[in-house]
């Protein structure tokens, strides 16, 4: 069942106009939303953008708000996820998952732009493995010893 929604989802996110699939987020649950959040807030609501946001959870709250200019969808974390990623057409895709490119989910060749956000504030040489953040044209730091390091 599970699969099937998944699919759904993937299909109903590939059928969307371009525009509307120009900026997408992907949250890995519920608990990148307070650090995607404002990034989203901005761009739908003074910028007027409209947005896609791809997520992992099945009860992600994102998915039963209804917001103009937000499009949400449930992509799990298995086959259609790993298809999505590889293939996916934006113009930018943030995230707050590292490791990009390193196992099973890659860079699409037609994606113009990753984006990192970090979702937390400790050192990235304390916790995170080398190269974690190599597939990222764009790592937005939250304070100068991110910068640094």
């Amino acid at each position: 069942m599970n699969l099937w929604r998944t699919w759904r989802e993937g299909q109903r996110f590939r059928r969307l106009p371009r525009l509307q699939r120009r900026i997408v987020f992907y949250a890995e649950g519920a608990a990148d939303w307070p650090h995607l959040g404002p990034l989203v807030d901005h761009l739908v609501g003074p910028l007027g953008h409209h947005i896609s946001y791809l997520t992992s959870e099945a009860d992600d709250p994102i998915l039963a708000r209804e917001r103009s200019g937000v499009h949400s969808f449930y992509i799990g974390t298995g086959v259609v996820r790993t298809t999505l990623f590889k293939a996916i057409e934006a113009e930018a895709f943030v995230m707050t998952m590292p490791d990009l490119d390193m196992m099973f989910l890659r860079r699409s060749s037609r994606c113009a732009h990753y984006f990192y956000v970090f979702h937390a504030i400790m050192s990235t040489l304390a916790v995170y493995k080398n190269h974690a953040f190599d597939a990222y044209d764009t790592v937005c730091c939250v304070g100068p010893h991110h910068v640094e390091e």
